[in-house]
């Protein structure tokens, strides 16, 4: 009788993908960054929110805002798809957090796009497409 076959070893970007992850969930800015190139840009879409292009001295000011605001951040993947040709990574996924008294739960939807260098090892890119109407409702939890 064959043996199924071996499963197949993740990539570098692969594990590099879950790790990111990882760090999100650890709400650790200090993690997150970990993973950038000195000259990556966030993005988060689609463009009706109107949120700049940021640099990691954006993002980090930025994320580490929204860090008090929720808590029992976790990330749920639904899918991974990988393109070694162009160095990208794609995440379909959705999150859960709990948040202050009174505002509810935080949870979003997202397509994450993760852009590599060369090793695999480092994003120099990330594209984040949220639920936006999610995203507005949830605005004032975030920024206010």
């Amino acid at each position: 009788m064959a043996s199924p076959p071996s499963p197949k070893p993740q990539s570098t970007m692969h594990k590099t993908t879950l790790a990111i992850l990882a760090a999100y969930e650890h709400q650790s800015i200090d993690e997150i960054m970990s993973f950038r190139t000195p000259d990556c840009i966030q993005t988060i879409l689609p463009s009706s929110l109107s949120r700049p292009e940021m640099s990691n001295t954006a993002y980090r000011t930025f994320f580490a805002a929204t860090i008090p605001k929720i808590w029992n951040f976790r990330i749920k993947i639904s899918e991974i798809i990988e393109s070694p040709r162009s160095n990208k990574v794609v995440v379909l996924a959705s999150s859960t957090a709990d948040s202050k008294a009174g505002t509810g739960t935080y949870g979003q939807e997202y397509v994450l796009v993760f852009e590599f260098d060369e090793s695999g090892e480092n994003i120099t890119k990330m594209v984040e497409w949220v639920d936006s109407v999610k995203a507005k409702e949830q605005a004032a939890l975030l920024f206010g």
